[in-house]
């Protein structure tokens, strides 16, 4: 009998910068999508966004990324907004596949931004807890970065 060996997520070290980098700009990119799309609703029909995609969560769907193609202008705001749209989507998409303790604690941190200590206090956790739900949460968020860039990869490329 004895202990089951835990299975560990190898990420690549590009998908673990994506990860935290998307995961502590949450808020940020949030507001930034929310703003462009109340400010240029035209951009994002000229360009042929199908904002809905990113709605679903399903990840690994062709509907989550584009190529549009519209004047240099334009075409570089576009791109920012999907970049950020992008990231959003994938932290979202990973959040849903956290056990519900671990995505409580990772959307205290990420996304309502509570101090750790606020965190502590409302779950009633160790800080040491709240250490290993913020890893997990980021490690399997990063997981999901690789697995989705190397699709889209052979999807774009293939």
């Amino acid at each position: 009998m004895g202990r089951k060996k835990k299975r560990i997520l190898q990420n690549s070290k590009e998908g673990t910068e994506y990860a935290v980098n998307a995961a502590h700009r949450y808020v940020e990119m949030r507001d930034y999508c929310d703003e462009f799309e109340a400010r240029y609703p035209s951009l994002i029909q000229k360009g042929k966004i199908q904002t809905t995609a990113f709605e679903a969560l399903d990840c690994l769907s062709a509907d989550t990324f584009v190529m549009p193609d519209l004047a240099p202008c334009d075409a570089n705001k576009l791109d920012v907004y999907l970049a950020n749209k992008e990231r959003l989507y994938l932290f979202e998409y990973s959040l849903q596949q956290l056990d519900s303790d671990v995505r409580q604690v990772a959307e205290s941190l990420f996304i309502e931004r509570l101090s750790w200590q606020e965190v502590i206090q409302k779950y009633c956790v160790s800080r040491m807890t709240v250490s290993r739900y913020r890893k997990t949460s980021l490690l399997q968020f990063a997981a999901v970065v690789d697995e989705y860039m190397e699709w889209k990869a052979r999807s774009l490329f293939e």
